[in-house]
């Protein structure tokens, strides 16, 4: 994330030295679309009637104890949470709607609430998976690249979506209807086959929406937007940023760093990269001759990959789930020059959102009135979180103590050995 304190950047952008390197987080960016096209859905009734059947079911003690399970709680700000209460209720759906067709609750959703949710967790299924898989420590810039355009890929997929269509396409296709957002079109009939084929249980409720008053084409037009919305934002996504905090060009972007990728670069073009980063090199104490190493080697691996039958194979099995340690495993030794600095440009951190997650449990940051104290003051607020736990410790270790002396009291050497040792080791 960037913009959070003013001027972090250029500090460790003149700390660094040249060629500074900045990403916006994947998954961060992924959230925010996600939270854009839920905020969209959630204009409509979709959240209060969700909210109402979780509170009516979570109250209904004899349903409670003949399903062996409550629904979770959900947050509104958090769409993963929404995913995990979806989630129940699709899995647990003929009984509640069982009890709810017995009981005529206020409650009681619509067949267009029902058809919507389960097209919706279908939506955040596929998004939450991604959104999982970029997070890896391991994870480099290009595999999030490539997950991010496979999920744009797999909602248009399952709408049948069509990128980029043509005026003439598009009124081609208005015959029945049409969804479109920006250059993103499917037909509503695309969409309701997607939805029909959730079950038998979404189809019975789709022909219970009535098509007289347009109730069925506006559903099937919310589920659409949704997936085209999503698809079409994520097109847009950019991890690379340049030094005005906006999209890098493409010599602004991260070079490959894979072995299967190295192979498709000219030298020419890697020779350029090398160049690139040769003040950044330098100042990592890499002499002229080992620089020029990493440049011949570069070309000693295009000779193997198209002289070994084996090892051209190997590595183009390879692809973006491929991890560094494993592509590079296929080499070896051969190439020790080459493999470091595609290791240092590798180590790019790819997202903050492992670091984030650290935040919300330390709870304490630099505000207004502690602008001057020093790191060591901060830390000595951040230790003081600690009192509790270290209470707990001390407890523990008296009850212990306790336990020895009536166990082991006949032991007078082994007690005297114990209390010897620090009560806040």
């Amino acid at each position: 994330m960037t913009g959070r304190h003013a001027g972090l950047l250029t500090f460790m952008d003149r700390a660094t030295g040249p060629i500074f390197i900045r990403v916006w987080c994947s998954a961060h960016q992924l959230d925010l679309i996600m939270a854009d096209v839920y905020g969209r859905l959630l204009q409509n009734d979709f959240y209060s009637v969700l909210t109402a059947l979780i509170g009516y079911q979570r109250r209904q003690q004899n349903l409670v104890a003949a399903m062996k399970t409550k629904c979770p709680k959900v947050a509104l700000t958090r769409w993963m949470s929404m995913i995990k209460v979806m989630t129940w209720v699709k899995k647990h759906r003929i009984a509640v709607q069982a009890h709810l067709d017995d009981k005529l609750p206020p409650c009681r959703p619509s067949a267009a609430w029902w058809v919507l949710m389960m097209a919706v967790h279908s939506f955040g299924k596929e998004a939450s998976l991604v959104f999982t898989c970029i997070q890896g420590m391991t994870t480099l810039v290009s595999q999030q690249v490539v997950e991010l355009s496979n999920l744009s890929q797999t909602f248009c997929r399952l709408v049948g979506c069509k990128v980029p269509v043509l005026q003439s396409e598009l009124q081609s296709m208005a015959g029945g209807g049409v969804v479109t957002v920006g250059s993103f079109a499917a037909r509503i009939a695309d969409v309701k086959q997607f939805v029909c084929g959730h079950g038998s249980f979404v189809s019975s409720k789709l022909d219970e929406i009535p098509t007289e008053n347009g109730a069925l084409h506006h559903a099937l037009q919310l589920i659409g937007a949704a997936f085209l919305s999503a698809a079409a934002q994520l097109t847009s996504i950019t991890v690379e940023r340049n030094a005005g905090n906006e999209q890098a060009s493409t010599s602004d972007q991260l070079p490959p760093v894979m072995p299967h990728e190295l192979v498709k670069h000219s030298r020419s073009q890697f020779c350029s990269t090398v160049c690139k980063h040769i003040l950044r090199l330098q100042a990592a104490n890499f002499a002229p001759q080992q620089i020029e190493e990493i440049e011949e080697e570069q070309g000693e691996l295009i000779r193997c990959y198209h002289a070994e039958d084996s090892l051209r194979l190997a590595m183009d099995a390879c692809d973006h789930k491929t991890s560094f340690r494993d592509g590079w495993s296929l080499l070896g030794l051969r190439v020790p020059a080459l493999f470091e600095f595609a290791g240092g440009l590798a180590t790019v951190v790819p997202g903050t959102a492992t670091v984030e997650a650290d935040f919300p449990r330390l709870r304490r940051e630099k505000d207004i009135f502690r602008q001057n104290l020093s790191d060591f003051g901060l830390q000595c607020v951040l230790h003081a979180q600690q009192y509790k736990d270290l209470l707990k410790i001390r407890a523990y270790r008296l009850m212990s103590l306790l336990f020895l002396w009536a166990w082991y009291g006949w032991h007078f050497d082994a007690t005297i050995k114990y209390l010897k040792m620090p009560l806040l080791a």
